[in-house]
């Protein structure tokens, strides 16, 4: 069933290549984790998308661990990200999850997060 949902977190980037390269690291954590079946999926990337969601966000070809997470009450949609000094970034999104879900959420946030950088803003305002 489909619903609003608000999500607050930090994640960070721990994947950035092409397809081999993020194959390569999605096959180390999902051997780790012993959900690939080779049966059901045809990579361990499709394997990691499934099984590990909440753990882990792919956006193109980057990987970022989703190292904090918080689920919030609901008013309206927004989508923001802020960058860390520790080279994380803090994401805090609320969206209904019948027209999208978390990784296209944070992609949103990430894009709006790129425009205003450009921009030469400081702080990225709620939507």
């Amino acid at each position: 069933m489909s619903e609003t949902v608000r999500e607050k977190g930090k994640i960070k980037l721990v994947c950035d290549g092409d397809k081999e390269a993020i194959e390569k690291f999605a096959k180390g954590i999902v051997e780790k984790s012993d959900v690939f079946d080779k049966d059901c999926y045809d990579s361990y990337l499709e394997a990691l998308m499934d099984n590990m969601y909440d753990k882990y966000v792919i956006i193109g070809n980057k990987i970022y661990e989703i190292l904090e997470y918080e689920a919030l009450g609901t008013d309206c949609d927004f989508f923001d990200a802020q960058r860390n000094a520790d080279g994380t970034i803090s994401f805090h999104v609320m969206f209904y999850n019948g027209g999208c879900c978390t990784s296209e959420a944070i992609e949103q946030a990430l894009k709006k997060l790129k425009i205003y950088e450009a921009l030469g803003a400081i702080h990225v305002p709620s939507s």
